[in-house]
């Protein structure tokens, strides 16, 4: 379980360019939970991420993970149980080194490690049978180089990193915002193969309503760093795009055209 509690973040604290992140954000999820966060620029979507992951300290508040409080936890301490995928397909892999050797590295997140490198058969079998999900024929190009591989290729192998060893939060930032509609629709199909019937906490930040009302079983709206909707199960279900058009309004919310553009 996921508990945030009273979470506060600022930037630029007593200068003129002071600004409230995020205000007072609770949030409670469940094992197997799959979030949808969406809000206009400068909601605090991304930030609420970083909080999470141990990228940014936060100002008030706490962060709860099956009852630990991991709030000034340092990030690479949570990087065993925390993973992420990014919305730049560069950020999440590492281009010089061949598609095995990322997966190991992967594979091996959080973990003490000596000096050997060897990549073991059974981890050459994992890797193979998580890459043919894909659908992109990956498997067969484990020695390739990632710094050859399509942007789309790419996200699908950072997908498959993330989930490799099974955490407990999967931090999905916008990831299929760099990539051609056609490219994306695989990657959130991919998404919802390696997420369905999960037992880790899938949180998605998106800027398209339509994809943010699809997937997962619960739904979260930011406006300026407050929590201004929030809806689950049936109620989620039975949302319409003009629904969130309607509760941005009554947020107060301006619609960029990022928003619009991708609905």
């Amino acid at each position: 379980m996921l508990k945030i509690e009273n979470l506060t973040k600022m930037f630029n604290v007593g200068e003129t360019t002071e600004k409230i992140a995020l205000n007072n954000v609770c949030l409670n999820l469940e094992e197997g939970d799959f979030l949808t966060i969406i809000g206009g620029n400068g909601a605090g979507k991304s930030t609420l991420l970083n909080c999470i992951s141990g990228v940014l300290s936060v100002d008030e508040g706490k962060i709860l993970l099956d009852g630990q409080d991991i709030t000034n936890l340092a990030e690479y301490k949570r990087a065993s149980y925390v993973s992420r995928v990014f919305q730049n397909p560069l950020d999440g892999t590492a281009g010089g080194m061949n598609i095995e050797e990322n997966l190991a590295l992967a594979h091996r997140r959080g973990k003490k490690r000596g000096l050997g490198w060897g990549i073991t058969k059974q981890e050459r079998q994992l890797f193979h049978k998580l890459l043919s999900e894909t659908g992109l024929g990956l498997e067969n190009l484990m020695a390739q180089k990632v710094s050859t591989l399509s942007g789309g290729q790419r996200q699908s192998l950072a997908l498959v990193m993330a989930v490799l060893v099974q955490p407990k939060i999967l931090l999905l930032d916008e990831h299929t915002a760099a990539l051609d509609p056609k490219t994306a629709k695989t990657v959130l199909e991919l998404t919802e193969k390696f997420t369905k019937n999960s037992k880790f906490i899938t949180i998605m930040v998106t800027h398209n309503m339509n994809d943010a009302i699809k997937f997962g079983n619960k739904l979260l709206m930011m406006n300026q760093g407050y929590v201004v909707f929030q809806a689950s199960g049936e109620e989620k279900a039975n949302l319409k795009v003009a629904d969130l058009i309607s509760k941005f309004s009554q947020a107060g919310a301006v619609l960029n055209d990022r928003i619009l553009l991708n609905n």
